[in-house]
């Protein structure tokens, strides 16, 4: 998107694929939407049990963003501690928010996340869920 979006080059055109990763770019608003982020959570994650699972015990590289002290993985206990403390003060609002992103996962349609997953393959994305 960025080489169509800045580049001078004659060469670059536009595609079906490229109109269509542009729409779902600029329709997210600054931050996204939660739409997009709920419609995206059923392809990452695939049901309600993968997202909790995640959400409670986030793997080593992603606890490693939030706790510059995780040096090697046998503090992961210890990480996944700091972040429940910091949940239950600082965060509060953030946990009805993930409880209302993981009732969604009862209301998805398989047409819909499986539409969703063909939409990232045609962007190149179709290993995003091997991520988290």
């Amino acid at each position: 998107m960025a080489q169509l979006w800045f580049s001078d080059d004659e060469k670059t055109v536009r595609t079906e694929v490229s109109d269509e990763l542009e729409n779902y770019a600029l329709s997210g608003g600054i931050f996204g939407s939660r739409e997009t982020a709920r419609r995206n959570g059923t392809v990452l994650y695939e049901s309600k049990n993968k997202f909790v699972k995640q959400l409670v015990f986030p793997s080593y590289e992603v606890m490693k963003t939030s706790c510059p002290w995780l040096k090697t993985p046998i503090l992961l206990p210890a990480a996944w501690l700091v972040r429940y403390k910091r949940a239950l003060t600082a965060s509060r609002g953030n946990i009805g928010y993930h409880i209302e992103r993981a009732k969604t996962f009862d209301r998805v349609e398989d047409q819909e996340q499986k539409e969703r997953c063909q939409f990232f393959e045609r962007c190149g994305l179709e290993d995003v869920s091997e991520n988290f």
